[in-house]
């Protein structure tokens, strides 16, 4: 019997199942999570920040640091180790090249 997971897909010409496959979808997955959370924060918490006065700001700003550690610190980890996991995935379907590639974007994003 043939194994569902097994089948290749044709965009990525390696099995699903396969660690390369895994950690291909997982890479993919994190990025657009972290996608959506830097879009929220764009557009709903940083204007939100005017509405904290001076007096209160720096507590405020301590608690949404640990708070937002939270949210984006499981992303950000992901991301990372499965762009490491790029570098290791069969070079047939993903090149050192784009791997470094993808590691100096990763890099430039998160030093902007």
């Amino acid at each position: 019997m043939n194994d569902p997971a097994s089948k290749t897909h044709a965009a990525f010409d390696f099995p699903l199942s396969s660690w390369a496959g895994k950690c291909v979808i997982l890479q993919a997955v994190s990025t657009l999570y972290m996608v959506g959370v830097i879009w929220f924060v764009q557009v709903v918490h940083y204007p939100m920040f005017a509405l904290v006065g001076p007096e209160q700001f720096a507590k405020w700003e301590q608690r949404n640091v640990v708070l937002t550690t939270w949210v984006v610190g499981p992303g950000m980890l992901i991301e990372a180790i499965t762009t490491l996991g790029l570098f290791f995935v069969p070079r047939q379907f993903v090149s050192r090249k784009a791997a470094a590639k993808g590691a100096i974007l990763l890099g430039v994003i998160w030093l902007s």
